[in-house]
């Protein structure tokens, strides 16, 4: 069972990015499932279109991050997947739409 009951969940099988989700606010993610010698990076996509690594949100092993956005700011996220050989990772991303 996944713990992400609502937002968006994918499974990442190769190296590269996830959807870009759009959410309001503070922001959780739940990375599970197979890395495979990987490194996930949560990420914001900065107010000039450049994607950030969120600080202290590298992960070669299953974790739940809330991302603390400030109340009702606006912000897109995405995991990027690198290094793996053979990965199955699970993402959801979940906050306010």
């Amino acid at each position: 069972m996944n713990m992400i009951v609502d937002g968006h969940i994918e499974t990442l099988s190769a190296d590269g990015d996830s959807a870009e989700v759009d959410v309001i606010g503070p922001a959780y993610v739940h990375l599970s499932g197979t890395f495979d010698s990987g490194t996930a990076k949560i990420q914001f996509k900065g107010s000039d279109g450049t994607w950030r690594d969120v600080a202290g949100a590298s992960y070669a092993a299953a974790a739940d991050k809330v991302v603390d956005f400030p109340p009702r700011s606006q912000n897109t996220l995405r995991v990027n997947l690198n290094g793996s050989t053979s990965p199955a990772l699970v993402v959801g991303i979940k906050g306010e739409r």
